[in-house]
């Protein structure tokens, strides 16, 4: 009756139960009831009331306890302490200031206010943990340097600096039920506050309290890890041997099945409160973040003091690989017959094999019409050698169009390694005048469909150029101009053209190349020039009469050229066939 009248006449709703309330037991219905009373209470804006009895339905069990959080809502100061003024003895106060702090995000005044109450409450833990959370979070880290950047950083640090004054002299008095999660928390919020011999104090004076759960130890370990890798000036050979068991220990973690859940409600002041949360959060050991936070750090100590190869070990970089003397010393480093167990952690982590290294340095080579030095070492990179291209790459259509030559059934498949072998026995045939024309035209399609524009992306996709690219824009800068560059191709059409024995060759030779030149045009209009990306003027033609295109209309009486006429837009459109 009280829900029914909660819908159509409120003032009756809340005679109803106070009327009657005292005649039923304390069960879950009953405080559902009493959430219907308190929604009647709001719509009559007796804010302090529905509040009170928001938060007596909030301390009563989990199943309530959504819909009382959702609900709570104080209006003002006045407001509250009216609501305050309500409870009957101060289990209730703690309650309505546990709520005030999750609802309104000010743990700090709910934790002092909670703490002068009851300083033995559990009710401080909750709210402790939600403000240790919140200071995790850094989000200047998704900005570019600069003042906006640096703002964020300097307010973050203000935070730290009054949270820390909050909860430390809790922790200092030792008045609390888990005096271990108080002082691990302010270690924690100093550690975050990169003062790492104050973290280290609190993390001693945890450790003479650690529970004897596995979680508790690991925590403080992985807390006491993280301090030390933050405090590191300069990494030698001794601090290397120093974190090596503790690294090993982070990192064989992946082993174990269970995984991060969440961050205890993000910090999000409006997240779902519920018993069930708390212990998955509670109970589930967050070290994934921790992990690259690690590797970031000792990555960013190594390449400060001139360390790339370790550098790169822990943290990639496509810059590195722009060096090849860079990648000459990364291979030494991994096929080191002797690593010390910290080198041999370093060598674990790598994510680039010695494989990938010689793939990338034949697909370097093989672009830099590198042929011989492309087989050799595209000979050593073992199973990625093997990887097999998706469609014939010394087919070149008039379309391009890589779903439909991947569609096509190929008599033979080429893999990475046997590709450049056709192209290596193909060079030699053409140095030794053997079919030039039909040699420089293969060669020239067949480095056309590797390049981003062809049917054999997959070549040049691996550990370290990366896959997947849907247009330029996605390949990395350290990379792009080297997989969209088709001057090479164009050499060797060049070749075949001057090898022509008819028409036919020749209008092929110089379609072959106006594709080419077509590409040339959006690397310079659009893929070097990232302000197109979104904003290329649409009365700016697409494309425009690339010199192939004017040879090509030589060849008007040829059968290629008709081809050419009737299958590609552009070439119909400035012949006045569209």
């Amino acid at each position: 009756m009280v829900r029914f009248y909660f819908n159509f006449d409120a003032p009756k709703a809340i005679q109803l139960f106070e009327q009657n309330q005292a005649n039923f037991s304390k069960n879950t219905l009953y405080y559902r009831t009493m959430a219907y009373a308190a929604g009647a209470y709001y719509k009559q804006k007796n804010y302090a009331q529905a509040n009170y009895y928001y938060s007596l339905v909030f301390d009563a069990g989990n199943n309530l306890k959504t819909v009382a959080h959702f609900s709570f809502h104080p209006q003002d100061e006045k407001d509250w302490q009216k609501t305050l003024s309500l409870c009957k003895n101060d289990n209730e106060k703690t309650t309505l200031w546990q709520m005030l702090g999750i609802f309104y995000a000010d743990e700090a005044r709910s934790i002092n206010e909670i703490y002068k109450i009851n300083p033995q409450s559990n009710k401080l833990d909750v709210l402790l943990t939600r403000l240790v959370n919140k200071a995790e979070i850094d989000d200047s880290r998704y900005y570019q340097d600069g003042e906006e950047k640096t703002n964020m950083q300097q307010e973050r640090t203000q935070n730290l600096v009054a949270q820390i004054k909050t909860i430390q002299p809790i922790a200092d008095a030792g008045k609390v039920t888990n005096p271990f999660l108080w002082n691990v928390s302010v270690g924690y919020l100093q550690f975050l506050a990169q003062n790492y011999t104050q973290a280290n104090a609190y993390y001693a004076k945890a450790d003479k309290q650690l529970p004897n759960t596995e979680l508790a130890k690991k925590q403080l370990r992985l807390l006491k890890l993280l301090t030390n890798v933050g405090a590191l000036n300069k990494i030698n050979e001794k601090n290397e041997t120093d974190l090596l068991p503790d690294l090993q220990w982070l990192y064989a973690q992946n082993k174990d099945n269970r995984v991060d859940k969440f961050r205890y409600h993000e910090a999000n002041p409006w997240g779902d409160y519920n018993e069930e949360t708390e212990n998955t959060t509670r109970n589930a050991f967050r070290y994934r973040e921790a992990q690259q936070w690690v590797l970031n750090t000792l990555a960013n100590k190594y390449a400060a003091q001139n360390n790339a190869v370790k550098a790169e070990c822990l943290v990639t970089n496509t810059a590195f690989y722009a060096n090849n003397q860079n990648i000459e010393q990364l291979k030494t480093f991994l096929s080191k017959p002797n690593p010390t167990p910290y080198e041999q952690f370093c060598i674990t982590i790598c994510t680039k094999k010695m494989d990938d290294l010689w793939e990338f340095q034949a697909i370097q080579d093989i672009y830099n019409d590198k042929i011989d030095e492309a087989v050799i070492k595209m000979q050593k990179a073992g199973s990625r050698a093997k990887a097999e291209l998706l469609a014939n790459p010394f087919s070149n259509k008039i379309p391009d169009c890589h779903d439909c030559d991947h569609a096509l059934p190929q008599k033979s498949k080429y893999t990475k390694l046997s590709f450049l072998q056709k192209i290596q026995e193909m060079k030699q045939k053409l140095d030794a005048n053997n079919d030039p024309f039909n040699n420089a035209l293969l060669i020239g399609s067949g480095l056309y469909n590797i390049s981003h524009y062809g049917n054999g992306r997959v070549f040049y996709e691996g550990e370290v150029i990366g896959s997947g690219h849907y247009s330029p824009y996605a390949i990395d800068k350290a990379f792009m101009d080297m997989l969209i560059n088709n001057a090479l191709s164009v050499k060797y059409y060049q070749i075949a053209l001057k090898n022509a024995t008819d028409n036919e060759q020749k209008a092929k030779c110089q379609y072959f190349m106006a594709k080419c030149q077509r590409n040339e045009w959006y690397n310079q209009t659009m893929y070097n020039n990232p302000d197109n990306e979104y904003n290329y003027d649409e009365n700016k033609p697409d494309f425009i009469e690339w010199q192939g295109f004017k040879e090509l209309k030589k060849y008007a009486d040829t059968k290629y050229f008709r081809q050419v006429l009737k299958e590609c837009g552009y070439f119909a459109s400035i012949n006045g066939k569209k």
